[in-house]
C-alpha cells in the first residue's frame, strides 16, 4: 500500500486514535464532518455505556466481535470508484447494532462478513473488505 501524499508520520508512542485525529486535519477533514463520523461511530462514556448519536447505549449493544453489513451498500460504494481498492468501501454505523438486522437505504438483510474478538482485527476493515471483495461484486452475499 503506498502511502497518502498528505500522510502525517507518527510520532513516538502515539495512539492510533492520535495518528488518525492528526491525519483527519492533514487531509483536511472539515471539524463538522470529524464530529458525525464519531457521533456514527460511538464514543465510550464510562466502563460499559457508549454515547451514539447523543443516545446512550450499552456498549455492548454497539461492540459486537461480529462485523455485519449490507453488501449492495458495499457494491454501490465499489461501483462509484472505479479504483476497485477495498479502501473506497465503508462500514456504517447502524450496522453495529446487535438488533439491527435491515439496511435501512436498501432493505436488504445485513449480512454476518467477519467474527474477530481483537478490536485492533476487528476495525482493521481494509484487509477484510479485500478479502470479501469478490464475493460482494459477485452477489454472493
Amino acid at each position: 500500500m503506498t502511502a497518502l501524499p498528505l500522510r502525517v508520520n507518527p510520532v513516538s508512542r502515539e495512539t492510533l486514535p492520535s495518528f488518525l485525529a492528526r491525519m483527519a486535519v492533514r487531509a483536511g477533514l472539515e471539524a463538522e464532518d470529524l464530529i458525525e463520523m464519531i457521533s456514527w461511530t460511538g464514543k465510550p462514556i464510562g466502563d460499559v455505556r457508549m454515547e451514539f448519536r447523543n443516545e446512550v447505549f450499552v456498549s455492548r449493544a454497539l461492540r459486537n466481535p461480529q462485523m455485519r453489513g449490507c453488501p449492495v451498500c458495499l457494491r454501490e460504494d465499489a461501483e462509484t470508484h472505479p479504483v476497485g481498492a477495498a479502501a473506497d468501501q465503508a462500514m456504517r454505523g447502524d450496522w453495529q447494532f446487535r438488533e439491527v438486522n435491515l439496511c435501512v437505504r436498501h432493505r436488504h438483510p445485513l449480512v454476518d462478513f467477519w467474527r474477530e474478538q481483537t478490536q485492533e482485527k476487528r476495525y482493521d476493515t481494509g484487509p477484510r473488505l479485500a478479502d470479501i471483495r469478490e464475493k460482494i461484486s459477485g452477489g454472493e452475499f
